[in-house]
C-alpha cells in the first residue's frame, strides 16, 4: 500500500516565484505563513483583503510540485463565484491549469455533495441519477409563457438590460 500523498513543502524560493510570477508585493510574514502551513485551516479577512489571491497562489505553487498522477487537490468554496474566479485565475497560467483537469477538483460544496455523495448512492441504491440540464430547463419555462404573460417578461427583462438566451427549443 502506499498510502496518501504528502503535500508538498512550500519554501521561500517558491513565495519568491509565485510573488514574481503574479506581481505580488506584499507577503507579509502573516501571508507567507499562509503559504507554507498544511493541513486544514480557516482564514478570516475582511472582502477585498486578498485572500483568494492567496488561495490562488498557494493552489499555483502545489500544482507546480505535484507529482501524483492519480491523486489531487480538492478546493471546495461556498459559491460559484469563488470557483470561477479561481478557476479564472489558475487558467490563465500552464501550471495554474493543470489543477483544472483530473485528478484534481475544484468547485463548490454542493457540487462536490452531488457528484461524489448523492448521485453515487442513488445509483448504488438502483435509483435513476436525475439529470437537469439548466439550456433545456430554460429553454422549457421560456415556451411555457405564451401571449401577453411573455411580452411582459421580456419588456421587464430588457428594462433590466437583461435577456435570456435560448439555444434549445422544445
Amino acid at each position: 500500500m502506499t498510502g496518501h500523498p504528502t503535500i508538498p513543502e512550500v519554501t521561500d524560493e517558491d513565495i519568491a516565484w509565485i510573488a514574481d510570477t503574479m506581481g505580488l508585493d506584499d507577503l507579509d510574514g502573516d501571508r507567507r505563513a499562509f503559504l507554507k502551513r498544511t493541513g486544514t485551516f480557516d482564514v478570516s479577512a475582511c472582502p477585498g483583503s486578498g485572500k483568494t489571491t492567496l488561495v490562488v497562489a498557494k493552489l499555483a505553487i502545489l500544482a507546480r510540485k505535484w507529482r501524483h498522477p492519480t491523486s489531487g487537490i480538492c478546493v471546495l468554496s461556498h459559491t460559484n463565484v469563488a470557483r470561477e474566479e479561481i478557476q479564472n485565475r489558475l487558467g490563465h497560467t500552464p501550471v495554474g491549469h493543470r489543477l483544472l483537469h483530473y485528478p484534481h477538483f475544484i468547485d463548490t460544496i454542493h457540487a462536490f455533495a452531488n457528484r461524489f455523495l448523492a448521485l453515487p448512492y442513488l445509483r448504488s441504491n438502483g435509483f435513476p441519477s436525475p439529470l437537469v440540464d439548466d439550456d433545456v430547463a430554460k429553454a422549457f419555462r421560456w415556451n411555457v409563457l405564451q401571449g401577453q404573460e411573455r411580452w411582459n417578461f421580456e419588456n421587464w427583462l430588457n428594462n433590466r438590460h437583461t435577456s435570456i438566451d435560448v439555444s434549445v427549443v422544445i
